[in-house]
Parts: structure tokens; C-alpha cells; sequence
């Protein structure tokens, strides 16, 4: 293939992509993570980088938190915690409207699996040799509170700030 017919064959490629961008996105904002996946890994491709090889891709999730605190001891919902991340636009039911903030992030669902972990720590082993572990919280990760509490109910905010517990 000549040099000549990659350029033109790049370029008519960008157009394309282009194209089917604007009709997903006419007057808003283009969210990647939002588009189709074949159309991800193509423009990754397009800009030199490879896309991931286990099929993960950016993707958007709406993550459920914990507006205030839920019982006592280590395996209570701390207000912050992500209870829940759902991909897309998923429907929330009335009480977890009322209940829980609504927050949108662009991750991958490995991610998503991540923040909904507990913080738990290893103390041993049984006679299995399987982990014997200890619950520290109920999750791991969780959304400074102080910074969701000014949203109306219903309301969603994107965000990309996780810290870890």
C-alpha cells in the first residue's frame, strides 16, 4: 500500500468518524465513553494507541451513594460509600432517588467492580490454607459527602473524584 493511499484512507476514515460522532452528539458535548465500542477501539486505533485487549472500555456509570449513615460497627454504610455502579443510564427507582445521591463517572466495569468493594484485611489462614479476613468498613472507596450535599433530589453530577477509605 503506498504512503499516498494511507494518508488518504487516514483522513477518509477521520471523516467518517466524524460524521457518525455528530449524529450521536448534534450541539452536546462528545462523552467517549459514550459511544459505541467498535467506534472507541476504531478512533484509539486512528490516534495510534491500541484498545484494551480484555474488552474493557470507558464506559459510563451512575454510582448510588450513601447520603448518611446506616447502623454501627464496621459493616455500616458511612455516608459517602458507593453502594452501587450501574453502566449507562439506568433506571433508579423513587427511594433511590430520595435516598441516595446520583453520581456519573467515565470507568471501565473493572473499576466499577473496584468501588464497590469493602476494605476488608487478610488475618490468617483456616486449615483450607483459604484467607480468613476482617471487615474494616463497607467499602473501600467512597465520595466526600460535603461536596454532594448542595444537589436537589434527583439530581445527578458528574465527578471523578474517589478516595479511599
Amino acid at each position: 500500500m503506498s504512503k499516498k493511499f494511507k494518508i488518504i484512507l487516514s483522513i477518509s476514515l477521520f471523516l467518517l468518524i466524524v460524521l457518525v460522532i455528530s449524529h450521536f452528539t448534534i450541539g452536546e458535548r462528545i462523552k467517549f465513553g459514550e459511544l459505541p465500542l467498535n467506534l472507541q477501539a476504531g478512533i484509539l486505533r486512528l490516534l495510534g494507541l491500541n484498545p484494551p485487549q480484555s474488552g474493557e472500555y470507558i464506559q459510563r456509570y451512575e454510582l448510588l451513594i450513601k447520603k448518611a449513615q446506616t447502623g454501627t460497627g464496621q459493616g455500616a454504610y458511612q455516608a459517602g460509600d458507593i453502594v452501587m455502579a450501574k453502566p449507562g443510564r439506568p433506571y433508579w427507582a423513587s427511594g433511590e432517588i430520595n435516598n441516595f445521591w446520583i453520581v456519573t463517572m467515565y470507568i471501565t466495569p473493572s473499576q466499577a467492580e473496584l468501588l464497590v468493594q469493602a476494605k476488608e484485611i487478610t488475618t490468617g489462614t483456616d486449615e483450607d490454607g483459604q484467607p480468613i479476613t476482617e471487615l474494616l468498613a463497607r467499602r473501600q472507596y467512597y465520595i466526600e459527602p460535603a461536596g454532594l450535599e448542595a444537589l436537589e433530589q434527583g439530581e445527578r453530577i458528574e465527578i471523578d473524584i474517589i478516595q479511599e477509605r
